[in-house]
């Protein structure tokens, strides 16, 4: 009898213990992905909550005047979308959203800085440019309010580039064909480095050390080393883009050739073309994931965002999220 109760209960302790294991570790299958992809549609006015693994969207919600632009705080907790507006209204804040709720929580006024467009965070603060107001806006996170802000000394300044210090800000200038370096500490006159026509796209190297420029106006992209703030390089001068991103390793960088429909990888350090890979449609823009290996695209018509295996040089996916995909971060 002693035996018999022994092993039934042996019986129940490994048939509980199963139960728990089932209970808290789902299967591969099943598992959601735990990173996720946020995606601004400028023409559905929308912003979509992406599973980059699975590439299908999970939820959309509202997002309107015409977003642009998204950053996301370093936990990964918080994102902030620029309200650029459109034609019929100008823009001039920003939306906070809880990632967690994938909710929109408040909304950042900029006191009459209107047409906010490029976002940075550095740890506590926000940084955007305001196209109107030609300057550079640092927001504090926690109050919303604007502590300090910088003149570009230019026009059409659309998106920025912030050093890991948060010391120095680099502004693409459309209408002023440069590129401004704004001395957030010392607060002097911004210098103003010529590159070629419309710099719309500009990224600022992990090593900090270079900064290079898309001309989307006039084709090409400069390189800045920004010790000498001196172009030291023009490449591509055929190649459109609006956007130029570097994996984060720092060993590439993605141009989005619009003309062509085609993704374009470059070795940083030869300033040599790797390869380009042939999109379903014209590309706005991209970002790439911390493995330097999978690159997320925003194409337009067909709208939606395809995923790219930068070291396979080929499409792995693709998902439609809304109208005019434009901004996007990757929660990891």
């Amino acid at each position: 009898m002693k035996m018999m109760a022994m092993r039934s209960l042996v019986a129940l302790f490994l048939f509980l213990a199963g139960c728990a294991h089932s209970a808290t570790m789902p299967s591969a299958a099943s598992a959601p992905s735990q990173k996720l992809l946020l995606v601004v549609n400028q023409g559905s006015q929308t912003m979509s909550f992406v599973d980059p693994v699975a590439m299908t969207v999970l939820s959309s919600i509202p997002m309107a005047p015409a977003p642009h632009e998204i950053a996301v705080s370093e936990d990964g907790k918080t994102a902030y979308v620029a309200l650029y507006g459109n034609r019929e209204v100008v823009g001039e804040q920003i939306a906070v959203i809880d990632v967690a709720s994938r909710a929109e929580v408040k909304r950042l006024s900029l006191a009459g800085h209107k047409r906010p467009h490029g976002l940075v965070v550095r740890g506590s603060q926000l940084f955007a440019t305001s196209e109107m107001s030609k300057e550079v806006l640092r927001l504090d996170r926690a109050s919303g309010a604007i502590d300090w802000t910088g003149a570009t000394g230019a026009a059409g300044s659309h998106m920025i580039a912030v050093t890991a210090d948060a010391k120095r800000v680099y502004s693409g200038n459309i209408g002023s064909d440069s590129v401004s370096v704004i001395d957030v500490v010392e607060g002097e006159t911004p210098k103003q480095i010529t590159v070629g026509k419309g710099p719309e796209g500009i990224a600022l190297s992990p090593d900090g050390s270079e900064v290079w420029a898309a001309h989307r106006g006039g084709g090409g992209v400069s390189v800045i080393d920004t010790k000498s703030e001196k172009v030291v390089a023009t490449l591509l001068p055929e190649v459109v883009s609006a956007r130029v991103a570097f994996t984060p390793d720092g060993t590439k960088v993605l141009l989005f050739d619009m003309p062509s429909g085609n993704l374009i990888v470059i070795d940083r350090a030869a300033r040599k073309e790797l390869g380009r890979i042939a999109l379903p449609g014209m590309p706005g823009g991209g970002i790439v994931a911390g493995d330097s290996r999978t690159a997320y695209v925003s194409v337009y018509e067909p709208f939606s965002v395809t995923r790219i295996d930068l070291q396979a040089m080929k499409i792995t996916g693709s998902v439609e999220t809304g109208i005019a995909p434009d901004g996007m971060v990757l929660v990891e």
